[in-house]
């Protein structure tokens, strides 16, 4: 194992236990919820190719943080700053990328994301919005902006390298992330396990889910309509978004040759 992996397993080894009643925002913006309730009840390991890319965020994350303590305008004030919701039933925990002011005294939160390619994006993911929609709330904040670095133009140099889209308060998003937690709460504690959402993300989540091994009551997207063989071949999908599954067998059908 190479040092980094030997470092990133040691690093994914000392998270903290979750401690009873405790959630993570991110529990509460995954597009499926029987993903979040895995999350918590299943004891799993990311595999290396995915804490691989988790820290290749982390690095571009805390380069963008340079780059907004030098951006004109711009004081950075605070970085990873923990965001709570606590009652007597629940505690939501997450943490805030950036918290900036700026020249019109303007409090800003910033959630900041990578992804492989983002430059045609016309507006932030909904799930990213609710992430900061959670911060703005607890901390009280009207501003915040979601800022997307795109991985493929830092490596090869040929599109927009970061979009940043304004976000204004809405506290009834993280009113509904509230009640959500708490419908979550109680499959937990009843130990039950609920319906997944087959049609998030046009059902590629559970491709890359890490628990499609225990979901097989859902419709499995990585098995060929044509000929219900696994699908075993990526292939560009043809919008500049990344890649898709094809089976090799029948990929004249879902190519058009």
């Amino acid at each position: 194992m190479s040092r980094i992996d030997e470092y990133l397993k040691h690093k994914d080894d000392d998270r903290k236990i979750r401690l009873p009643n405790y959630y993570y925002v991110t529990d509460l913006t995954k597009p499926c919820i029987r993903q979040a309730y895995y999350d918590i009840v299943e004891d799993r390991t990311f595999p290396i190719e995915t804490l691989r890319i988790f820290e290749a965020g982390n690095i571009l994350e805390d380069y963008w943080v340079t780059i907004l303590e030098k951006t004109q305008g711009i004081s950075v004030l605070n970085i990873q700053t923990p965001a709570y919701y606590i009652d007597d039933d629940i505690i939501i925990h997450g943490r805030v990328d950036a918290l900036t002011q700026h020249d019109d005294n303007r409090i800003v939160a910033h959630e900041i994301k990578t992804a492989s390619s983002c430059h045609w994006m016309k507006k932030p993911k909904p799930e990213h919005v609710q992430q900061l929609q959670f911060y703005l709330y607890c901390l009280n904040i009207e501003d915040g902006v979601i800022d997307y670095l795109d991985k493929g133009a830092f490596l090869k140099g040929k599109t927009i390298i970061d979009l940043s889209f304004p976000v204004k308060k809405d506290k009834e998003v993280a009113e509904q992330m509230i009640k959500h937690a708490l419908t979550l709460k109680n499959y937990v504690d009843n130990k039950t396990t609920p319906m997944g959402n087959s049609e998030a993300w046009n059902g590629r989540i559970c491709d890359y889910c890490l628990y499609n091994d225990l979901c097989d009551t859902l419709p499995r997207t990585n098995i060929c309509e044509h000929c219900g063989n696994e699908k075993d071949t990526k292939i560009e999908d043809g919008v500049g978004r990344g890649f898709t599954m094809v089976c090799s067998k029948c990929i004249k059908f879902t190519v058009g040759g």
